[in-house]
């Protein structure tokens, strides 16, 4: 029987590949390992949870520019193709933004994506 250590059971579930212990054969067990150390070897699969590329946004220059176009948060999410619920946090100031977040914000408001981060004036 195969047991998995508990860094490799989240990446074998998320690739669709879980199977109950008591059920895999040993097909499985070797496509399962192939695809592990193919993920972990050339970063198909990312295991490097601790990096972090948000960036600080400054949210009361966010609302400001949101709420001078009157665009309520719904709106701003369809403009930017954001999700409504990161568009909140970021403008509570409760989590940061990926550079992809802070470009399509900075379109949908028609400001240069570098005015709506902390530190620019």
């Amino acid at each position: 029987m195969l047991t998995y250590s508990k860094a490799e059971v989240p990446v074998i579930r998320a690739l669709g590949c879980w199977r109950t212990v008591s059920t895999i054969s040993w097909y499985d067990s070797c496509f399962n390992l192939i695809v592990y150390l193919m993920s972990t070897l050339y970063g198909i699969i990312s295991l490097d949870a601790g990096k972090n590329t948000s960036m600080e946004v400054d949210a009361m220059k966010l609302r400001e520019l949101r709420e001078r176009r009157a665009l309520s948060l719904r709106e701003l999410s369809a403009l930017a193709g954001v999700n409504y619920n990161s568009i909140w946090r970021i403008e509570a100031g409760r989590t940061g933004a990926k550079p992809r977040t802070v470009r399509r914000l900075a379109k949908a408001l028609d400001v240069e994506p570098h005015e709506l981060l902390k530190g620019e004036e």
